[in-house]
């Protein structure tokens, strides 16, 4: 695992009092995203108390594949998801479709 600096220690602190554990996060993808996905987090969470869009790795993220394994890992570190099922109405047949969202709850 990489090093961390004061200033990583700091945001890994920062995480650990909200009751996230990172380690199987940082294992996986690496400490520059686990920082950013919790400093995205703790931003959006000061912008109100709405649901936020889950970010998602870049490097060799494959959406199909790897997306379920990585929802259940950010509920194993402590992260808190909202998921629900969004239904629109095709307009070419006039079907309801149902397409599954996800997003995180503010940090409390």
């Amino acid at each position: 695992m990489r090093k961390t600096n004061v200033y990583h220690d700091q945001i890994l602190g920062q995480a650990a009092a909200y009751g996230l554990k990172l380690d199987g996060l940082r294992k996986e993808y690496k400490l520059p995203f686990v920082i950013k996905l919790f400093k995205y987090l703790k931003k959006e969470t000061k912008k109100g108390s709405r649901p936020i869009d889950i970010i998602r790795p870049k490097n060799n993220f494959d959406w199909k594949k790897d997306d379920d394994k990585y929802l259940e890992e950010l509920e194993n570190a402590g992260f808190k998801l909202k998921k629900w099922d969004e239904n629109f109405i095709d307009e070419d047949t006039g079907e309801v479709v149902s397409i599954p969202r996800d997003a995180f709850e503010p940090l409390k």
